[in-house]
């Protein structure tokens, strides 16, 4: 089984302002990725989503194809 993460549907929203939404990405062990972008439009947000750290608003994480439910 390799190294997967997968984005589904992921929203982010801070207050009243959505950052992101409906994000979808799939990644492996092998991908090289690089976030850009302006400040405050959601990198660091995304990355902390990614880590555990925080729950998207909406959307879910799958690591290792299976579904993360809690932080």
């Amino acid at each position: 089984m390799s190294c997967t993460i997968s984005l589904k549907n992921v929203c982010a929203k801070i207050g009243e302002r959505t950052l992101f939404e409906n994000l979808n990405l799939n990644a492996t062990h092998k991908d090289k990725i690089a976030l850009i972008g302006p400040n405050g439009c959601g990198k660091s947000t995304l990355l902390e989503i990614m880590a555990g750290l925080k729950a998207p608003s909406l959307g879910y994480i799958e690591l290792f194809h299976h579904k993360i439910s809690n932080l």
